[in-house]
């Protein structure tokens, strides 16, 4: 059972995207979360919307330098300085929110020889797969924004280790569904406490929440009570 941190933890301090990260570890979490786009300049950039601020040039129309004068120099990462800090220590779970830099990605995974320390994932299911064409070693999740027995046989014929809905419509049978068919299942965001009581017992693979300190206390207290291992 993993607890991965949403955004890197940013909810710790968004202004300040390592102090976050290294937040997250300090609670305990086994991974982080972060989106993936490319500026103009052909920097793979850790950043969750398409443009830093609103009325601003989408990311992919602007140079690294120009990103990080909008949000904050200290605010958005590029994904060689997050494995060069993190890689060693947790795993990276990367939402690859455009097409076109795959080879550029599995590339620096690579450089950093880290491909079993990282899941591709997303909606972009075409790009996912052609990352695993790549580097087999790398673990590749499709993202559902409903979980449905359909979305399972989707992701298991499409050929993608593990399945990652979205929690609302979870349930046992569903993930069961997804194990039985040798995926792990891995869900988002959950942020309410009682939700992440419903979603553990379900035992899933992997939750991923803004509030990582939350989550491991409750997984912590399922486990004590042995409800869960």
């Amino acid at each position: 059972m993993k607890i991965i941190a949403h955004k890197g933890a940013s909810v710790y301090n968004p202004s300040d995207a390592v102090s976050a990260i290294e937040t997250a570890l300090k609670v305990g979490v086994n991974g982080v979360e972060v989106d993936l786009r490319m500026t103009r300049d052909g920097h793979i950039v850790i950043i969750h919307d398409k443009r830093v601020k609103r009325g601003t040039k989408p990311i992919r129309e602007i140079t690294l330098s120009q990103v990080k004068q909008l949000a904050g120099d200290k605010a958005v990462l590029t994904l060689e300085e997050v494995c060069e800090l993190f890689a060693s220590n947790t795993i990276l779970m990367l939402d690859v929110k455009e097409a076109g830099f795959e080879e550029q990605l599995v590339g620096i995974i690579e450089d950093f020889n880290i491909a079993n320390r990282v899941i591709a994932c997303g909606t972009l299911h075409r790009s996912l797969l052609k990352i695993k064409e790549l580097n087999s070693n790398i673990t590749i999740a499709s993202s559902y924004t409903t979980a449905s027995p359909e979305t399972v046989e989707d992701a298991y014929l499409l050929g993608f280790d593990i399945y990652n809905p979205c929690y609302l419509n979870l349930k046992r049978e569903i993930v069961d569904q997804a194990h039985k068919l040798g995926m792990k299942v891995t869900t988002w965001i959950v942020d309410n406490p009682t939700d992440m009581r419903k979603v553990l017992n379900m035992r899933v693979d992997g939750l991923i929440t803004d509030y990582p300190h939350i989550a491991k206390d409750i997984l912590v207290g399922l486990r004590r009570r042995k409800i869960i291992l």
